[in-house]
């Protein structure tokens, strides 16, 4: 108990959640109690993300990009985030940036799973305009009851049509390299014609 007291001055002053979700549970070990009555003991509660007040579930055709419903589902779930593999070379634009930021966070502090405390933890770190959408979609979600069974299905789902879509994309890039290629061979050719002509 002297201990505790000594300590709450200290715990309480921390401001990165993150880093005093860490510490508390840390000081909990040691002092030897669970880290809910240490919380109850220094009237901290845990911090939530700011949900939309009124998120209702949305029509099928108006389902954000494909990496905003991974991240959500990451988010709900972050055990989710050992089964993530896309390499770094594909994670291009916002979408894929802040999944790999969410899921590389989650790796980092697995003892983290609160969304609230994740979303603190990569604040200035992700695009912004692409993380609030995430936690939209992750809002209608929980209104939803996902069950972690389906969350886990939906997530499989989800990369399954992310690896497609990057195929895809990579696909139609090629096509176009290999035409501007053919098109530049076209137009220089008759140029080199006339010189030789001309010499």
């Amino acid at each position: 108990a002297a201990m505790l007291q000594q300590a709450k001055p200290l715990l309480k002053q921390i401001a990165a959640p993150v880093l005093s979700l860490m510490l508390r549970k840390r000081f909990a070990a040691i002092a030897g109690i669970g880290p809910d009555e240490l919380d109850l003991a220094l009237d901290i509660k845990a911090p939530r993300a700011q949900r939309p007040a009124a998120a209702k579930p949305r029509p099928r055709g108006s389902l954000p990009a494909t990496g905003i419903q991974v991240t959500a589902l990451v988010l709900a779930l972050p055990s989710l985030a050992k089964h993530y593999h896309l390499s770094e070379e594909d994670a291009v634009g916002p979408e894929l940036t802040l999944l790999a930021g969410v899921v590389d966070f989650c790796r980092r502090h697995p003892d983290v799973q609160a969304a609230g405390l994740i979303e603190a933890g990569l604040a200035g770190q992700v695009p912004q305009p692409q993380l609030d959408q995430v936690m939209s979609h992750l809002a209608w979600m929980e209104q939803l009851n996902f069950t972690p069974q389906q969350i886990e299905l939906e997530f499989h789902d989800g990369l399954a049509k992310m690896k497609k879509e990057l195929e895809k994309k990579l696909s139609e890039a090629r096509f176009r390299m290999a035409k501007s290629t053919a098109d530049l061979k076209a137009n220089a050719a008759p140029g080199a014609s006339t010189l030789n002509k001309t010499a």
